[in-house]
């Protein structure tokens, strides 16, 4: 939606920043191991993250 950006790492972690300030708004204890990727659904309201632990997340973004 061009105001809010999701970043995951080795920390296991997914968070979502505004990208206006950069303010991190949300860090979500996400996985066991690294994310290794992350989409956006077309319509901005979700989430889904994979992981090295080989598991696939869908986050709900409604209300952000």
């Amino acid at each position: 939606d061009g105001e809010h950006l999701a970043s995951g790492d080795y920390s296991r972690s997914v968070r979502i920043w505004r990208v206006h300030d950069g303010s991190l708004l949300h860090s979500i204890p996400a996985h066991g191991e690294g994310v290794t990727s992350l989409a956006y659904s077309p319509d901005g309201f979700s989430l889904a993250s994979g992981s090295f632990d080989a598991s696939l997340k869908i986050w709900s973004l409604r209300g952000e």
